[in-house]
């Protein structure tokens, strides 16, 4: 019988380096990647609905003077959604 040279072979012919649910450290880290960036995406998604909800309080508030035009250039530069408005009127 020949001699087993490769270390990923067992004595018995079957590979011992991969077993069925055991993960490589490369896969633990990329697996840790792709969680933290759902995490990051999931919590972008928040922001921007909030923001939204926000312009959406702003407009019928004003629309319904509730507030004043004073009143609603203070709310969004508040919830920092001032530049992002007027930038888009001056573009």
């Amino acid at each position: 019988m020949l001699a087993n040279t490769n270390p990923a072979v067992g004595d018995s012919g079957v590979r011992n380096d991969f077993q069925v649910g055991q993960i490589t450290n490369s896969q633990a880290v990329e697996s840790t990647q792709v969680e933290f960036l759902v995490s990051l995406l999931r919590a972008a998604s928040l922001r921007f609905r909030l923001a939204a909800v926000e312009l959406d309080s702003i407009g019928t508030a004003l629309r319904g003077q509730l507030i004043t035009y004073d009143a609603a250039v203070e709310w969004l530069d508040d919830v920092g959604l001032f530049d992002q408005v007027v930038s888009e009127v001056v573009q």
